[in-house]
């Protein structure tokens, strides 16, 4: 064929060898459904649908597009293995005209745009398997007539990059997002998101450190593994006199941000009882636990109620308005005072621990040192 364009107005079946050059067309006019298309051991280069109507389905394992893959009209069935394609992909009928058949498609080297209808609303191609491993390739998810051009994944999205040659996920408009509908699997790593939104009922995609944020990307799906917390106050001081009963309590506030897609649980332990470093003298546990945290309304002095603890306000945690005593330092990384296992972006989780110390008057006066270590473990 060379460079020659070629027109099909029904099957296409190769028995032997379909020699074409680079940039060479085949395009599909048939206006009937039923069409067949069998490639052998030779493969397309540009290759678009354009029959109204027309349907044709690829009969081989395997197939592999050279160039660019268009449907324009009607619809075509992709086979139920791979196809491989080499340049960019369009679907260009309102509703999809590309029927996945439960295959994949894979992204060959070099740089592609994806897209489809210019009409907004819905998805406007949707894949099963989706995968591109060309590292330091770009692909370019269309966004038709200023529309979130939407791109359903049902199946696995795979997109892995190289260290130092990311592959580049973003929108053909810096100013309008493209959106993903992933409802299945996801494998990227070594990828560049930019301008990529979530569409209305999409599923996460977890990534991990290897991928990074290249700005105007909604955080709510696309979870990159960030967790912090803060502590209002690193430093809390409860001072015990006659006139407070020797009873004192102060409160910490604990804020996280978390980004992982199965939630985090934040524990804390103390390093030690609460000591007098000087005398060794120590103040002993509230003998609420964790696992059985008690009421604590009282004092050491009026109803013996003696001890140091704390309350953690988290409701996930369950203790209400008991207190229990800190895990110990052999229990590193000790209990969990808060947690979440929500799904989505989290933004100022907080949780107030409320500490508490009661003693008698005939406790050694002195300052009572301990360390409480709190670690945040994301899960993702």
């Amino acid at each position: 064929m060379g460079t020659n364009n070629l027109s099909v107005g029904g099957d296409f079946d190769n028995d032997g060898t379909f020699s074409k050059t680079a940039a060479q067309l085949t395009t599909f006019t048939a206006t009937a459904t039923g069409h067949t298309i069998s490639t052998g051991s030779s493969d397309f280069d540009d290759i678009d649908f354009n029959g109204s109507g027309g349907g044709w389905t690829f009969s081989d394992a395997s197939d592999t597009i050279d160039g660019n893959f268009t449907v324009t009209a009607g619809a075509s069935t992709a086979p139920s293995g791979t196809l491989t394609v080499g340049g960019n992909f369009n679907d260009e009928v309102t509703g999809g005209g590309f029927a996945h058949n439960s295959g994949t498609v894979a992204f060959g080297s070099g740089d592609h745009n994806i897209g489809g209808a210019t009409t907004a609303g819905g998805d406007f191609v949707t894949f099963n398997n989706f995968t591109a491993q060309s590292a330091g390739s770009t692909l370019t998810f269309e966004v038709p007539g200023g529309n979130n051009g939407e791109i359903r994944i049902e199946g696995a999205f795979t997109v892995e990059g190289a260290s130092g040659n990311d592959i580049q996920i973003r929108s053909s408009s810096g100013s309008t997002q493209w959106l993903i509908d992933h409802q299945g699997t996801e494998s990227v790593q070594y990828a560049t998101i930019t301008d990529s939104g979530c569409a209305t009922g999409t599923t996460n995609i977890s990534l991990d450190s290897t991928s990074t944020n290249g700005g105007n990307t909604d955080l709510s799906c696309w979870l990159f593994p960030a967790a912090s917390f803060t502590l209002n106050t690193t430093s809390i001081s409860l001072p015990m006199n006659s006139g407070n009963t020797f009873t004192a309590s102060a409160n910490n506030t604990l804020t996280v941000q978390s980004q992982s897609e199965n939630g985090f649980d934040v524990f804390a332990y103390q390093t030690q009882f609460l000591t007098e470093p000087s005398t060794s003298n120590t103040i002993q546990d509230w003998s609420g636990t964790y696992e059985s945290p008690t009421a604590w309304t009282g004092n050491c002095t009026d109803n013996g109620e003696c001890g140091w603890g704390y309350n953690t306000d988290d409701t996930d945690i369950g203790f209400g308005s008991n207190y229990a005593a800190f895990a110990p330092a052999s229990d590193a990384p000790g209990d969990s005072i808060s947690k979440s296992t929500t799904d989505t972006d989290l933004t100022d989780d907080v949780v107030i621990i409320n500490y508490k110390t009661s003693v008698l008057s005939s406790q050694p006066a002195g300052e009572y040192l301990t360390t409480i270590v709190y670690i945040l473990t994301p899960t993702f």
